[in-house]
C-alpha cells in the first residue's frame, strides 16, 4: 500500500469510528461488497481516488481532506 493510500485509509477508519459507521453500512451505501470495502480501508488494496471521493461525499468532507498533510476529525461535519 502506498503511503498516501495508507494515510487516507487511516483517516477514513477514524471517521468511520467517530461516526459509528460499520464496514457493512459503508459497503451498502456505496454499492460495494463488504469484502472489497474491508480490503481497501484496512490496507490490503490501495484506495482509488474514486474510493476517497465516494467516502468524502458520504461524510461531508472534501476528498482533499483525506490527502492533505493535516487532518481535522470532525464527527459533526454535515453531509451535503
Amino acid at each position: 500500500m502506498t503511503k498516501l493510500s495508507e494515510q487516507a485509509a487511516a483517516r477514513i477508519r477514524a471517521v468511520m469510528a467517530a461516526r459509528k459507521i460499520s464496514v457493512a453500512d459503508y459497503a451498502k451505501q456505496t454499492s460495494q461488497s463488504v469484502d472489497v470495502v474491508s480490503r481497501r480501508i484496512n490496507g490490503k488494496v490501495d484506495l482509488s481516488l474514486t474510493d476517497i471521493e465516494a467516502f468524502a461525499n458520504l461524510t461531508g468532507y472534501q476528498p482533499s481532506d483525506f490527502l492533505n498533510n493535516q487532518f481535522i476529525l470532525d464527527d459533526q461535519k454535515a453531509v451535503e
